[in-house]
């Protein structure tokens, strides 16, 4: 079993171990409630839960899985959570930070890019405001 395999099968285990944990807590009622709270189709994490698949998850889809965790457990679940690790500290974000994502997140998946690239533009032009005010005059006037 190469390496990739190894960490794909910890992945998943760690990830079933979240939901099971969580469904017996009541707080996830099904994996179907978990991809809806997530705003995912239910087939793109069904078949890792019930073992009848393998894939590995992107980034992305982990975050939204986190997020719908969060709405359904009252709590803030982390990607880190998900996948049973302690988070570095070069990974974590900020409380504004998680609720920045998380409020990108609630918007339908269709629209998250085009308010990331308005939220975005607007930071950079923030900076760039900040950038001149702050810079000092030139000595040639």
């Amino acid at each position: 079993m190469t390496e990739e395999q190894r960490e794909r099968d910890r992945l998943k285990k760690a990830l079933v171990a979240f939901f099971t944990a969580a469904k017996s807590s009541g707080a996830i009622r099904s994996v179907n409630a978990w991809a809806t709270a997530s705003n995912l189709a239910p087939n793109t994490i069904n078949p890792l839960i019930n073992g009848t698949g393998n894939k590995r998850l992107d980034d992305e889809t982990y975050f939204k899985l986190a997020v719908g965790a969060s709405k359904l457990l009252g709590r803030e679940v982390s990607v880190a959570e998900l996948k049973d690790e302690t988070e570095s500290a070069s990974n974590d974000l900020t409380p504004r930070q998680q609720r920045l994502l998380a409020l990108l997140a609630r918007y339908p998946e269709d629209r998250q890019d085009e308010e990331l690239d308005a939220l975005e533009a607007a930071l950079e032009a923030r900076l760039e405001a900040m950038i001149r005010k702050t810079k000092p005059p030139s000595p040639n006037g």
